[in-house]
């Protein structure tokens, strides 16, 4: 099981556990230091980011396209890519 930070800036999560846990979102979005959400579906080359500076808001992007995380622009495809075998 992985470990979990007291005052997290920005949480990844996949789209399965996500659901399972009944949308971990909800509950951890109130927390002060949070500032971006990340969703990787298993299923298909999707990253759902959250981000907040007064509320939050979303993006989707796919494979093929560039995504910022955490000030970074990350290409979908790279994080696919560094988990296949």
């Amino acid at each position: 099981m992985g470990q979990a930070a007291a005052s997290p800036y920005v949480n990844f999560e996949d789209y399965a556990e996500s659901e399972a846990s009944g949308g971990k979102f909800r509950a951890c979005k109130h927390r002060a230091s949070l500032r971006e959400y990340v969703l990787v579906s298993q299923d298909v080359r999707q990253v759902e980011v959250f981000r907040r500076n007064e509320e939050w808001r979303g993006e989707v992007a796919t494979g093929g396209m560039r995504v910022m995380l955490h000030g970074a622009s990350v290409e979908v495809d790279a994080i696919y890519g560094a988990f296949q075998a």
